[in-house]
């Protein structure tokens, strides 16, 4: 999908969504494939460097959160590849990088954001905001070259492998990966990993802006309360765990629908908004099991991604719906989830580590 698609169709659904909602603009559950994360977030800074509401600047935070899983993910196998093919003399090295990615997969976590216009607008960042994100991309782009360089220094060794398969009888050291290969391939990864912790503490810096506007008058900071939720869901998810989306489940009991009515309708029978008020009622209501039932079987009839994609994807269109709840009855919320790790040390400790591959690359290269 291009960049100028991502934008018709980010337009498109923010088009809809004016006619069906109030002028606060309450941002909606967008959607990311893994394959359109890229994609998507560069047509996201395309729009917001032209955004004077804040009506885009509200889906930066879901948007980046869903492009660092990805990248995570991406960096993760690469990481894993290189090291595989790294000759025993530089095994020091190659355990200190995936102490990285161990790290980065135990500690990385960002929190959930939520935050309407009217929080934009009272807290006077948009441009604040707009300066943030385009040095984000910026630490982006450069990661790509990065990610680009380190395929191509893994590609070079595989050629060599490669031909070395192809002699029989002889074996000609020339045809054997070398030293400068492998010290090219480390040299790559390093950068790779000291650009992914660049993009990351870029973000945590966004984050900080958010922290200093939350004092603003006029802003209603919902954080505990949405910290709170989000300990009640995660519980029903992983109580739900034998439950995926594509399962056969049977139809719901009416009193399974609404915490308050046993006489609501068929779940299947429902339209979206009515959807959306019955998972705004059971999580209001702690009945976060209910919640996280019908929201995958609400994915299984709405297959679009108003509902998500995936079973990944539940606590995050959870909270949307309950964070949206909140902002149409007070304008100018904004919500900072507290997370399990905190966001500022897990950046320091894995640049900590980064330097340390650094010294260890100098080292073996004199």
């Amino acid at each position: 999908m291009s960049i100028n698609q991502v934008v018709l169709r980010v337009s498109s659904r923010r088009e809809r969504g004016r006619k069906c909602r109030s002028s606060r603009l309450s941002p909606e559950y967008v959607p990311v494939a893994c394959e359109e994360a890229e994609v998507m977030w560069r047509a996201h800074v395309a729009v917001v460097i032209n955004d004077n509401t804040g009506t885009a600047a509200v889906n930066t935070f879901h948007l980046f959160t869903q492009l660092i899983k990805v990248t995570k993910r991406r960096v993760t196998k690469l990481t894993k590849d290189a090291c595989s093919l790294l000759a025993e003399n530089w095994g020091g090295v190659t355990s200190q990088f995936m102490a990285v990615i161990e790290l980065w997969n135990s500690h990385v976590e960002c929190p959930f954001v939520y935050l309407d216009t009217q929080f934009v607008t009272k807290s006077h960042l948009l441009d604040q905001h707009k300066f943030f994100v385009m040095e984000i991309h910026e630490n982006f782009a450069t990661y790509l070259q990065q990610r680009d360089t380190v395929m191509e220094s893994l590609e070079g060794i595989k050629m060599s492998l490669r031909k070395m398969s192809l002699v029989s009888d002889v074996e000609s050291p020339s045809l054997h990966t070398s030293h400068a290969q492998e010290s090219q391939l480390c040299r790559s990864l390093y950068k790779l990993h000291f650009q992914l912790v660049t993009l990351l503490t870029g973000y945590r810096n966004l984050l900080a802006l958010l922290a200093s506007a939350k004092k603003e008058p006029g802003i209603v900071d919902l954080s505990a309360d949405l910290t709170e939720v989000e300990g009640f869901l995660r519980s029903a998810i992983s109580s739900c765990e034998w439950m995926p989306s594509n399962s056969s489940t049977p139809t719901p009991s009416a009193s399974m629908m609404s915490p308050e009515s046993t006489s609501s309708p068929d779940p299947f029978t429902l339209t979206r908004q009515a959807a959306l008020r019955s998972l705004e009622e059971h999580i209001k209501h702690n009945e976060c099991v209910q919640a996280v039932k019908l929201l995958r079987m609400f994915r299984r009839r709405w297959k679009d991604g108003m509902f998500g994609l995936l079973d990944e994807d539940d606590l995050d269109v959870l909270l949307f719906v309950y964070a949206k709840y909140k902002a149409n009855k007070r304008p100018g919320i904004v919500t900072v989830t507290e997370t399990r790790r905190n966001l500022g040390t897990a950046c320091s400790k894995l640049m900590e580590k980064v330097m340390h591959i650094l010294t260890s690359l100098r080292q073996l290269e004199q």
